[in-house]
């Protein structure tokens, strides 16, 4: 078994820096230390309990935080002495720190937010260490749900999450795709039970062996589950789709593609956006014959 120090954290006396110089010659943290030291974080930075599951365990929750007490954690994390030679502790302080870094969304060094790597109508991009935090404009919990959701179910697990305001995801390393590229995530995204409202090539990233994965889940669909898509993304992906998405989807798909989107237009009643677009976009897009 692996070297545990026998000197005890102490919640009343201890602050966050002497807890974890106390374990400096640990390579395993037990639960009731790891207990102890969130206790004390949150007493010595006012931080929620939710805000300190997601710092010190990993468990991610959407919960407003103490936006002061944050960055003083980490402040003092750095500063954390003694461990250097420990990397269990050093990982576990390192981890820490990335962890309250993404809950801020922001470069907590400069104290401005994360480089942007993408902007538009509902709001702003940052990368911030390996995640990709999006922040919006216009509060929508629903919006934000679902593509969290379609994210996570195109993944295969939890790698998204909702955050204060917004959300944020893994960042992924690619290259921009070309026409042909978008082609073929909008292929792939189809076999994995997965459409797309809104097809561009900005919506997908080429990896290096060849792979285009999409990078944003905000129109994705999972055509067997028509029915518990909300309405004003359904309102989103019928609007997209007329106005543009079609042109990215393959010859082979494009039927498909017409009786989903038919189908949620359809769900939608008068309040679907084929009342509010012209004839030409409508029958551009395969939808004309509603009217026939």
């Amino acid at each position: 078994m692996l070297g545990v120090s026998r000197e005890r954290i102490n919640v009343r006396l201890d602050n966050i820096q002497s807890a974890i110089e106390k374990k400096s010659n640990n390579e395993s943290l037990s639960q009731k230390s790891l207990n102890k030291i969130k206790s004390i974080a949150n007493s010595q930075f006012n931080l929620k309990t939710g805000v300190s599951e997601s710092i010190f365990s990993s468990a991610h929750h959407s919960k407003i935080m103490n936006r002061t007490g944050v960055p003083e954690l980490i402040s003092h994390l750095r500063g954390i002495r003694g461990i250097e030679s420990n990397r269990f502790m050093t990982e576990q302080v390192n981890t820490w720190i990335r962890n309250a870094s993404n809950l801020l969304g922001k470069d907590v060094d400069t104290g401005r937010e994360g480089q942007v790597i993408g902007e538009g109508s509902k709001g702003k991009v940052y990368k911030v260490d390996d995640f990709v935090v999006k922040k919006t404009t216009i509060q929508n919990l629903s919006k934000s749900s679902h593509e969290v959701k379609m994210c996570n179910e195109y993944n295969g697990k939890e790698v998204a999450f909702i955050i204060n305001s917004g959300m944020k995801m893994p960042f992924i390393d690619g290259g921009k795709s070309d026409r042909s590229d978008t082609l073929k995530g909008v292929v792939d995204l189809y076999n994995k039970g997965f459409m797309i409202g809104d097809a561009t090539p900005d919506n997908f990233l080429k990896l290096e062996n060849g792979d285009v994965v999409p990078v944003d889940f905000g129109l994705v669909f999972k055509y067997s589950d028509l029915d518990n898509i909300a309405h004003k993304t359904k309102v989103d992906i019928v609007h997209d789709y007329i106005k543009g998405g079609h042109k990215y989807i393959p010859n082979d798909l494009k039927s498909e593609y017409v009786s989903c989107i038919k189908k949620l237009s359809e769900s939608l009643g008068s309040q679907s956006p084929e009342y509010s677009v012209n004839v030409r976009d409508l029958m551009r897009s395969g939808l004309y014959k509603l009217y026939k």
